[in-house]
């Protein structure tokens, strides 16, 4: 299965409350996978939650109401195997590089951005997001062990 085809099956939301960026981002990633858009925080956290399978987050740091990072943050908290990019033209390097020491940001790129260099950050965050959904699936499994495992001893 080549590399384009596995990532349709890839969903990403993009957030933005520029329309025009929206549009630009659309274009730019429509053929490779499936997408969603949002033009504000509020409604980004609805399509999280009705469309479970989003794997990665790209969204703009400045927008009304609800900033990126908080948006980064809320969705972090609820989908945590989602991998939340950041755009900014408006670079607070402290904040940006703090959130992604808690593990809220898996990246930040500065507006304006290289498509390229922007699809293969989403592409290495799908890539995260697999392993995320890997290691959660082995610590299930882990733990399965160990309860069939207590069992076992109990009954001997």
């Amino acid at each position: 299965m080549s590399e384009q085809h596995k990532n349709k099956k890839a969903s990403i939301l993009f957030v933005d409350d520029e329309e025009l960026a929206i549009m630009t981002l659309r274009r730019i990633f429509q053929q490779d996978f499936t997408i969603y858009t949002a033009l504000n925080g509020a409604e980004a956290l609805k399509l999280v939650r009705a469309h479970p399978e989003i794997t990665v987050l790209v969204t703009d740091l400045r927008m009304p109401k609800m900033d990126g990072i908080e948006l980064a943050r809320q969705v972090a908290q609820e989908s945590p195997t989602i991998v939340s990019i950041l755009l900014t033209a408006y670079a607070d390097i402290t904040l940006i590089v703090d959130t992604m020491r808690e593990g809220i940001l898996h990246q930040y790129m500065a507006k304006p951005y290289d498509d390229r260099i922007l699809k293969q950050e989403v592409i290495r965050g799908i890539q995260w997001n697999t392993l995320l959904k890997e290691r959660d699936s082995c610590n299930i499994e882990r733990i399965e062990l160990k309860k069939e495992i207590a069992k076992i001893k109990n009954t001997q």
